[in-house]
């Protein structure tokens, strides 16, 4: 299972999701309180490097409440 990187205002929630949906057995946030902007970039620079799925982005929300976060691991 390919790893993913994700950006949410409610990351557990998201981290949960991929877990339930994708079987993923490990999940971290690796930043929070960002805007928007920053955890787009944020999401694609950890993607690349970590070489797994992202696929930015979500409705915009305005102020620092995003999240980064990263699962690994499963099927």
């Amino acid at each position: 299972m390919a790893c993913r990187v994700g950006m949410s205002t409610t990351p557990y929630t998201r981290i949960n999701y991929w877990k339930e949906t994708e079987g993923h057995t490990y999940g971290k946030i690796l930043a929070s309180g960002l805007t928007y902007r920053q955890a787009l970039e944020l999401e694609k620079e950890e993607a690349a490097a970590r070489g797994c799925r992202a696929s930015g982005g979500g409705p915009r929300k305005s102020g620092k409440v995003w999240s980064v976060y990263y699962v690994s691991g499963g099927r």
